[in-house]
């Protein structure tokens, strides 16, 4: 599952996936939230962030739901360029959100930081300084266990950033 992309990147991202994008053009990066899509429904878009560990790996969860629909971000805090991009995604005040289809459709929605990414962001920064350390192996087991135990909906609930 990828969760990360640089802009130059793009094309090959695949449908039905929801990835942290940094755009690496100029002087200083820009990072967004980036989901290809078809048929998402703009009005109805929520945004929620969860976390969980699996075997004392610690794996962030980027959720976007459109209708039922829930499309995930998983993020390993021991992977430094997933961490990396979370880390300041969560620290702006505000990040886009780009939304594309497989017919190149593209919108961009502005999701506000608000008080539960603040708290998402602190408790991020006291795993950090916790961390045990794991391999690429461990991190990718983890996010599979989490797929394979949770449906799209037991995630959803789990969150308790909004």
């Amino acid at each position: 599952m990828l969760s990360t992309i640089v802009i130059d990147q793009l094309e090959k991202l695949p449908l039905n996936n929801l990835v942290i994008l940094k755009d690496n053009l100029g002087s200083t990066d820009i990072f967004s939230l980036c989901l290809k899509a078809n048929n998402v429904d703009i009005k109805s878009l929520y945004f929620k962030i969860a976390f969980i560990s699996i075997d004392n790996v610690p794996i962030g969860i980027l959720m976007i739901k459109s209708n039922d629909k829930i499309y995930k971000c998983l993020i390993g805090f021991n992977m430094p360029k997933e961490f990396e991009y979370l880390r300041h995604l969560m620290s702006l005040e505000s990040f886009n959100l780009f939304l594309f289809s497989d017919k190149t459709e593209k919108s961009i929605i502005r999701i506000e930081n608000l008080d539960g990414s603040k708290k998402f962001s602190h408790a991020m920064s006291a795993v950090q300084s916790n961390m045990p350390d794991t391999s690429i192996r461990d991190v990718d087991y983890a996010k599979q266990e989490i797929l394979n135990t949770f449906s799209d909906d037991e995630l959803w609930n789990l969150s308790i950033f909004e």
